[in-house]
């Protein structure tokens, strides 16, 4: 519903600030929004032709599956924060400018919700192991740990079967040139 940005930037042209500071510049980019919207929809009561890793994920991929339990849209995931920060230097020689630039992105590393899983809610929990039709699954030595691993905290399925992640990217940085004649 909300987002917004703010922007600071702030360069020496050629000429300015001395040998040091001359084509140096900074550019700063913080970003916000309020979550996301999301509908709310009903574990299934069967699993169909899912398997049993893909119960979270099977809704958000197939729509046939989705009962909502509220109205569309009413709920909202967490609010999302982000700052991306570049660096630079500008060499002159005569007529060409060569650029060193550095591009940080998510330059915190925070993981920020972008989804949810519409069962729970929550990014951390796709609802399965709450489900009852999980209970003979669970009584299998180490199925737990293991749905979790593959499922919860490597997204295996979201990733490969729904399209998407539930988290922003981490910190990507990005080191270059830029040459102009």
């Amino acid at each position: 519903t909300h987002s917004g940005s703010v922007v600071f930037d702030y360069r020496f042209a050629k000429g300015d600030g001395g040998k040091v500071l001359e084509g140096f510049g900074v550019n700063a980019i913080f970003r916000f929004a309020s979550g996301v919207p999301y509908t709310r929809i009903q574990s299934p009561t069967s699993l169909g032709q899912a398997e049993t890793f893909e119960f979270g994920v099977r809704p958000i991929s197939d729509p046939r599956s989705r009962v909502p339990v509220e109205p569309l849209n009413s709920s909202t995931g967490p609010w999302t924060f982000n700052l991306d920060l570049s660096v630079s230097k500008a060499f002159f020689v005569g007529p060409v400018t060569a650029e060193l630039y550095v591009n940080v992105l998510n330059f915190f590393n925070t993981k920020n919700v972008t989804g949810v899983f519409p069962i729970t809610g929550t990014a951390q929990d796709d609802g399965w192991l709450a489900s009852p039709l999980a209970a003979t699954y669970k009584e299998n030595a180490n199925y737990i740990d293991f749905y979790k691993a593959v499922n919860l905290n490597n997204r295996y399925f979201l990733l490969n079967v729904g399209g998407g992640d539930v988290y922003s990217s981490p910190r990507e940085i990005r080191v270059g040139v830029n040459v102009i004649m």
